[in-house]
C-alpha cells in the first residue's frame, strides 16, 4: 500500500521473542509467504511478488529460480508429501510445479565445492504408455490439456564449471555391464538434469517397399524395473552413480511376465536385425560381382555370364527376404523382413505377456531365418570358383561383409 518493495523476511527461534531478518541484497519484492522444506530445514521457498526464491543455508544466500517460472507474484508454497515437487499459486499465471526437489536438499558446501557430482533423485518410473487426440486443435478453448509426465528417469548431476572442451557424456549401462543409452551432457554450469528415455536403440530393418505396421516397431525395447548403472565421461575424468526404475502402480502384469516380454522383445530385436544383416550383405556381394564384370574383356564372356548368374542369384534371395510392391507406406505385401517387424512391434508395444502364438511364430521365423542364412552361405562355394578365376585375370577377390563392418556403417 506504500509502494515499498522491500524485502521483510525474518525467522525466530526462540518462538517470537528475537527476530533475525533473512532478506537480502539477493531477495527482490515483498515477501508473500515463506515455507521450510519438509526435509531438509535448511532449504527454504520465499515467494516475492516478483517471483520464487530460495536457500539452502537457512537464508545467509538466496537465488532466484527463473527455470521455467515467468517473473510473477508467488502467493503460497508447498511440498507435495508423496512426490517430492514443489508446487506454487502465483497470481495471475495459475499454478506451477517444480518436479522433484529430491536433488536440492542434498546440495551441501562440500557437493557445490566439488567439479562433478551425481545427486539424487526420486526414482523413475516405467509408466503405462498410450496415444490419444486430446489438446488437438480442433477441440478448441474448452478442451483442458495438460502435460503427461515424462516417460523416462532422470538423471540430475552438478557441474562446478561450464563445460567448454572436450567429450562430455552419459553411458547407462544394466547389471551385466550392457551398454543401453548414451546421452549427451547439458554443459551449463550448476545442477543440471538429463533424460534416459529407458529405452534402447531400434533394431535395424532392412530397406524395404513399405512400412511396418506396427507402432511399437518404431522403438527399442524397453527396461524393466531395477537399478542401472551410470558412467559420466568428462574428457579423462570418470564419475560412476546410478538410477532406480521403478513400474507404474496401476500395472497389473507380474514380475514374471514383465520378465517374458523383455526376454522375448530382446530376442525379436535381434532377429530382426539378422535379415536386415542378411540383405544387405546380398546387395553388396551383387554389387561386387556387378563390378568385377564390367572390369572383364571381351574374351571372358563365359566368366562374365557366370558372374551375371551369380549377381542374379543374390539379387533374387535378397528380394525374397524384403517386400517390393509399392504402397501409401503400407503396401500389404509381407515377407521375412515385416513378418518379423510386426511380431516384434506386437510384442515390444505390450507391456504384459506374449502370447503363446507370438512365443510360436518368432520360433517359427527364426527357423525360417536359418533357411535364408544357410542359402546364402552355400553360395560360398560359387564364389570361391569365381574368385579363382577372378584372380588369374589379376582382379579383387569378392568377399561376404562381415558382421563387424555392417554395424559400423
Amino acid at each position: 500500500m506504500t509502494g515499498d518493495m522491500s524485502t521483510y523476511v525474518a525467522k525466530t527461534t526462540d518462538f517470537g521473542k528475537t527476530w533475525t531478518s533473512l532478506a537480502t541484497a539477493e531477495t527482490k519484492g515483498f515477501a508473500h509467504v515463506i515455507k521450510q522444506d519438509t526435509v531438509n530445514p535448511n532449504l527454504l521457498f520465499l515467494g516475492t511478488e516478483t517471483g520464487l526464491f530460495l536457500t539452502i543455508d537457512g537464508g545467509k544466500q538466496w537465488a532466484q529460480f527463473t527455470s521455467g517460472l515467468p517473473m510473477v507474484p508467488v502467493r503460497d508454497v508447498t511440498v507435495h508429501p508423496r512426490d517430492h515437487d514443489l508446487v506454487l499459486a502465483t497470481h495471475g499465471r495459475g499454478l506451477y510445479v517444480v518436479d522433484d526437489i529430491t536433488p536440492l536438499r542434498s546440495l551441501t558446501p562440500e557437493i557445490l565445492n566439488s567439479d562433478f557430482a551425481f545427486l539424487p533423485t526420486r526414482p523413475g518410473q516405467l509408466l503405462l504408455e498410450g496415444a490419444g487426440f486430446g489438446g488437438a486443435p480442433w477441440f478448441g478453448d474448452h478442451e483442458f490439456s495438460g502435460v503427461s509426465p515424462e516417460n523416462g528417469a532422470p538423471i540430475v548431476y552438478y557441474s562446478k564449471r561450464r563445460h567448454v572442451v572436450g567429450d562430455f557424456k552419459f553411458e547407462v549401462r544394466d547389471t551385466s555391464g550392457r551398454l543401453l543409452a548414451t546421452i549427451p551432457a547439458t554443459k551449463r554450469r550448476g545442477v543440471n538434469r538429463i533424460l534416459w528415455s529407458t529405452r534402447e536403440q531400434a533394431p535395424r530393418f532392412a530397406a524395404g517397399a513399405g512400412a511396418i505396421a506396427s507402432l511399437g516397431a518404431f522403438f527399442g525395447a524397453r527396461a524393466v524395473p531395477g537399478k542401472y548403472s551410470v558412467t559420466a565421461l568428462k574428457n579423462k575424468d570418470t564419475y560412476k552413480g546410478e538410477v532406480t526404475l521403478v513400474g507404474d502402480p496401476r500395472v497389473a502384469y507380474s514380475v514374471a511376465d514383465q520378465a517374458l516380454q523383455a526376454e522375448t522383445t530382446a530376442k525379436l530385436a535381434a532377429l530382426v536385425e539378422r535379415p536386415t544383416y542378411l540383405a544387405e550383405s546380398l546387395a553388396d556381394l551383387r554389387d561386387q560381382a556387378n563390378d568385377r564384370q564390367t572390369k572383364l574383356g571381351p574374351k571372358d564372356a563365359v566368366l562374365a555370364k557366370r558372374i551375371a548368374a551369380f549377381s542374379a542369384a543374390l539379387d533374387a534371395q535378397r528380394v525374397a527376404l524384403v517386400a517390393q510392391q509399392e504402397g501409401e507406406g503400407i503396401s500389404g505385401e509381407e515377407k521375412l523382413r515385416e513378418e518379423l517387424g510386426m511380431l516384434y512391434g506386437n510384442v515390444n508395444g505390450y507391456n504384459g505377456r506374449p502370447t503363446k502364438s507370438q512365443i510360436d511364430r518368432m520360433g517359427a521365423l527364426s527357423r525360417d531365418l536359418d533357411a535364408a542364412w544357410a542359402k546364402f552361405t552355400a553360395q560360398s562355394k560359387e564364389m570361391g570358383l569365381l574368385n579363382a578365376e577372378l584372380a588369374k585375370r589379376k582382379l579383387d577377390a569378392m568377399a561376404p561383409l562381415s558382421e563387424e563392418a555392417w554395424r559400423k556403417k
